[in-house]
């Protein structure tokens, strides 16, 4: 039986190098903030709660939070990015 995943508009970056996603499964909530310099620990901490037989947090959840995470990390990095002027 597959979880259905809600993305809730909070998602996305709270200024320069913080971000927030949220994953609501059913009555479950989950909330990562990280920097830009945590990302792994933030990657850890998600697949330490997917071990965990008291949650409800899949491998397919982790592999959903993760992907969004990189690509948010990815945007953040490259609104850092100087533009050169053509």
């Amino acid at each position: 039986m597959m979880s259905t995943m809600d993305e809730l508009p909070t998602e996305g970056a709270c200024d320069d190098s913080r971000h927030l996603i949220i994953l609501v499964k059913g009555r479950e909530r989950y909330f990562w903030l990280w920097d830009d310099d945590n990302f792994m620990v933030a990657v850890k901490s998600i697949l330490r709660f997917v071990c965990s037989r008291e949650l409800s947090l899949t491998l397919v959840d982790s592999s959903y939070l993760i992907r969004r995470m990189t690509e948010m990390q990815m945007e953040s990095e490259d609104d850092k990015t100087p533009r050169q002027s053509p």
